[in-house]
């Protein structure tokens, strides 16, 4: 049965809870800096999963951060496992490149000395600066060719040297028993935290994936992964707007792009690697620039984790135009287009760098959209009719218009026919999930079975890496 609270709802009850012992927050603080005494300087800030303080040392001026793990039951992963992957990747990337990261000054993976008796938090450098996204929508016009070729170049310099950060499997990263920095379990994604939350249960189609078993040794396991949660979080809850027709393009969509990831997309000679260090959230949001439009802080990493090559996408601003945050581009030209001009810049800062231009080779056998933003669909189970009407459709050559129930959409219209002709069992899961919404069930969670059945219907494998 899915929650009846959300993470909004517990975050607060927790903020609630936290804001009435400020004073314990403050001699945290100040615990990690000679005692010294501090103050809050602003206002507290809240996300879906976090909570963070901010605190001034009067007698230097530093600034802290004192960011807190939201204490919310039933997420799938244990607090001291996000606080260490997090700390430990944060630790890693201010160490091996300049990626401005704030400084580190203390952190405890669960409370353990007990003294707010609440989860794990992280004291870090508060960093001067706006968000970029707050400063391109108030100030973009104004912007030159200069300003934004200077931002294209500090996102080619951050993906260039996370590019270079490479593994030996898939998975978060954490602390081995030698203190070393590597991955250590499975990948820690949003999809799968907030799937537990509803009752989902993504872990039990995933043995073993919190610990060192989890990691992931091959390219092909990782989608299997990914493509797992995306069936698990369709089959197992219902769609308010759902109805026979609806769910019969669904499974064919879910079908025509795990096809198309397994026999085109995926690439057999980087199937054992290389595996590289993906932000996994690098969006406008959590960079902080200055008035200059320097990145003074690249924030969040609480999601990062390392990924096959193909998985590392472009910036996600490139698929705008024009420019760097515009309307959609749905025109493969124009993507083309930004990612020419991304592909030079990157170019230059590698041989500025490095001496040599591994991304930029990487990125120019990128052929289209499709490919370089595939990972992104995957993470939302609701843009997966979209993907494949403007994408998968256009290059196999069937005309998609908007709605299957159009008079022009004859031949996708029979395309979906033939494939539920195909296989019987396709038939029964579009009966159970109709039958479920007009049996008044749309609110209560499918067990495993539905979940099977799916995978059954699509011809997916659902077992990998063990």
């Amino acid at each position: 049965m899915p929650h009846q609270q959300t993470p909004t709802m517990t975050a607060k009850r927790f903020t609630k809870d936290l804001n009435k012992r400020k004073s314990s927050i403050l001699s945290l603080a100040s615990s990690y800096n000679n005692n010294q005494p501090c103050e809050i300087f602003k206002p507290y800030d809240s996300g879906t999963f976090n909570l963070c303080y901010f605190v001034r040392f009067p007698r230097t001026n530093q600034r802290w951060v004192v960011r807190f793990l939201m204490k919310i039951p039933d997420m799938a992963y244990p607090y001291d496992k996000r606080v260490e992957g997090e700390v430990s990747t944060m630790k890693l990337v201010s160490e091996r490149t300049t990626i401005p990261v704030p400084a580190l000054h203390g952190y405890s993976l669960n409370d353990s000395d007990g003294r707010l008796g609440l989860s794990g938090y992280i004291i870090m450098d508060y960093a001067e600066g706006q968000p970029l996204y707050q400063v391109w929508r108030e100030h973009c016009k104004e912007f030159s060719e200069k300003q934004i070729s200077k931002l294209y170049e500090q996102f080619a310099d951050v993906y260039a040297q996370l590019r270079r950060l490479e593994f030996g499997a898939c998975g978060t990263l954490g602390f081995t028993p030698s203190g070393q920095v590597d991955v250590v379990r499975g990948p820690h994604t949003m999809g799968v935290n907030l799937d537990q939350f509803e009752g989902l249960d993504s872990f039990s189609l995933n043995p073993g994936h919190c610990e060192m078993k989890g990691k992931i040794s091959t390219a092909r396991d990782y989608a299997i992964f990914i493509f797992k949660v995306l069936l698990n979080s369709w089959a197992r809850l219902s769609v308010d707007d759902e109805n026979e027709s609806s769910t019969k393009e669904m499974l064919y969509r879910l079908r025509q792009i795990w096809k198309f990831i397994d026999e085109e997309w995926l690439d057999a000679q980087q199937n054992e690697g290389p595996f590289v260090l993906a932000h996994r959230d690098l969006h406008s949001k959590n960079i902080l620039v200055d008035d200059d439009l320097n990145f003074v802080a690249v924030l969040d990493w609480e999601w990062s984790h390392v990924v096959p090559i193909q998985f590392f996408t472009p910036p996600p601003w490139l698929e705008d135009s024009p420019g760097i945050w515009g309307a959609p581009a749905e025109d493969d030209v124009v993507f083309g287009n930004a990612m020419a001009e991304f592909q030079q810049v990157v170019r230059r800062i590698e041989l500025k760098m490095y001496g040599s231009t591994l991304l930029a080779d990487e990125l120019s056998r990128v052929p289209g959209r499709i490919t370089a933003y595939l990972p992104v669909c995957l993470a939302d189970a609701e843009s997966v009719p979209w993907w494949g009407k403007t994408l998968l459709d256009k290059d196999s050559g069937i005309q998609t218009p908007a709605s299957l129930s159009s008079e022009e959409g004859t031949s996708a219209r029979e395309e979906v026919n033939r494939f539920m002709a195909e296989d019987q069992r396709r038939w029964k899961v579009v009966h159970d999930r109709t039958q479920h919404r007009t049996s008044d069930q749309a609110e209560k969670a499918r067990d495993l079975d539905a979940m099977i059945e799916v995978c059954d219907a699509i011809g997916f494998p659902l077992q990998s890496h063990e």
